[in-house]
């Protein structure tokens, strides 16, 4: 596919930007002959150690067609299916701004990880305003009731870091104007 280099089982957009986009093909588990196709993407500014799905859905069918490998027709459906669903849910996510607008999109205001990924791709859209406002939400859903859990370490220090980089940013901002 033009645009698009591969690294096993994962078809990605290349040249990379701030932003890892692509489809990866996940076997089945139990038919060595199906596996699901997932269209993806994960802001590369944020740290994790691995690739996650998160920021993705499964193509075919709604919720995730189970293709097969036996299939006559699998790669003119395989095709349109990518083309129909996955090139316009990738398309257009090469910035950290439109990451955030199409993670606001997903849903999940009460997810804390999906918050982290919104307060970085406005931080690193110059929008730390927007940036400080969610990370107000997530420490705001840390310390609801049995939420906490939820909200593993790394990512609270993560969040406080950023947090007061973005305070001071937001002071020195306001010095400048003065």
């Amino acid at each position: 596919m033009p645009g698009y280099a591969h690294k096993g089982l994962m078809l990605f957009a290349s040249p990379l930007t701030h932003v890892l986009r692509g489809f990866y093909f996940e076997d089945s588990g139990f038919d060595p002959s199906a596996f699901y196709v997932w269209a993806f993407f994960l802001p590369l500014y944020i740290p994790t150690t691995h690739v996650s799905f998160s920021f993705g859905k499964r193509l075919g069918e709604g919720s995730g067609k189970r293709w097969n490998l036996n299939d006559a027709q699998l790669r003119e459906e395989l095709l349109g299916c990518v083309q129909q669903e996955g090139l316009p849910f990738l398309h257009e996510l090469g910035q950290p701004r439109q990451v955030a607008t199409a993670i606001q999109q997903l849903g999940g205001e009460s997810d804390p990880y999906r918050l982290e990924a919104i307060a970085y791709s406005l931080a690193m859209a110059d929008e730390y305003v927007g940036a400080q406002l969610a990370l107000d939400r997530l420490v705001c859903i840390e310390g609801e009731v049995g939420r906490s859990a939820r909200c593993a370490p790394g990512l609270r220090a993560r969040a406080h870091g950023l947090s007061h980089c973005l305070k001071t940013v937001l002071h020195h901002a306001g010095r400048l104007r003065q």
